[in-house]
């Protein structure tokens, strides 16, 4: 039909299927689709895109994207080959200004501390090493646009210091890297680093999770309430949250207490080694008797979530495969 393809995170791919694009990619400009022996050839106008992250750890920014593979020489050979820079300093700072909406001198604030957490090195966290000894994980463009979003047209830089604590400095492990990444916050706020507290959350929210808490027969301890705060700011400016911890550390009861302050559905999908894309999006699958078809769509436990407006846990994440969780995305 002469459209513009986009495929995306293209080295994702397994190598077999992306053979099949040689000869649309050569001069030859076709395409063979051998289950029918058919012969398809582009309509003018037709135009095919592809992105990637790098393959292993990036050189530039020291990230590290999981199962990306390398790209043959001679596949790559067959595409202009763009390098897509990170924005500058002055660029992210008007993407700050105008999408979170935050005055420009705040959002030059912000962008300052974005670079100077790129420059910190962490010392040494518990197990003898931080979480994050990567600067580029530590805070990123996406990590900055959150911070002003939630900060939003309130100038207050005391409140924005305790927002991006929240959103970078709560991450970590050891007290002593959360302590180094909120000097570099407040230095860049131009503000008293002190001492930030993440309570639970006010007025009747917190009455609500205690009463979900005295429910279950849960003793609302501090790590407990200060976990439930954070995932209520989350949610409040809908935004994922993920949990990292030691089992037994209440994640699960932190997301059940606050499904059930908040009155919602909690639906827990159990990740694992062989989780597949339709375990959450959903598949075709032999239809019921009566239905008059062979196969009928079955929605997954992620899209019926999605319909019915219910919370969605997707416990042990990381044991599900990288390109599993990038459809995600």
């Amino acid at each position: 039909r002469g459209e513009w393809l986009l495929l995306d995170e293209l080295n994702l791919a397994p190598p077999d299927v992306l053979e099949a694009l040689n000869r649309l990619l050569d001069d030859n400009r076709e395409l063979r689709i051998p289950e029918t022996g058919e012969v398809v050839r582009p309509a003018p106008g037709f135009a095919l895109f592809a992105t990637q992250n790098p393959a292993g750890v990036c050189a530039a920014s020291g990230a590290t994207y999981g199962g990306r593979k390398p790209l043959s020489r001679a596949f790559r050979d067959r595409f202009v080959e763009i390098h897509v820079d990170e924005l500058s300093s002055g660029e992210l700072a008007d993407v700050v200004a105008r999408v979170g909406g935050v005055a420009p001198s705040l959002a030059a604030r912000l962008v300052d501390a974005h670079g100077r957490l790129r420059r910190l090195r962490l010392g040494r966290g518990r197990d003898g090493g931080s979480l994050f000894e990567g600067s580029q994980s530590l805070c990123s463009s996406r990590d900055v646009l959150k911070w002003a979003a939630r900060v939003g047209g309130d100038g207050d830089r005391d409140r924005a210091l305790a927002i991006g604590d929240a959103i970078v400095a709560q991450r970590l492990r050891c007290d002593a890297d959360v302590a180094a990444v909120r000097r570099e916050l407040a230095a860049a706020l131009g503000v008293d680093a002190g001492a930030v507290d993440h309570g639970p959350p006010a007025g009747g929210a917190r009455a609500g999770l205690l009463a979900a808490c005295a429910a279950r027969g849960v003793a609302p301890t501090a790590a407990l309430l200060r976990l439930a705060g954070l995932l209520a700011a989350a949610l409040d400016h809908a935004e994922p949250a993920l949990l990292v911890g030691e089992t037994g550390g209440g994640k699960t009861t932190a997301c059940e207490l606050l499904a059930a302050a908040r009155g919602a559905d909690l639906v827990v999908i159990n990740c694992h080694m062989h989780s597949e894309a339709s375990d959450f999006l959903g598949a075709l699958r032999p239809a019921r008797r009566g239905s008059g078809a062979l196969f009928e769509w079955v929605d997954g436990a992620l899209v019926a979530a999605m319909k019915a407006g219910a919370f969605v846990l997707l416990d042990e994440l990381n044991l599900a495969d990288d390109a599993v969780l990038e459809r995600l995305n």
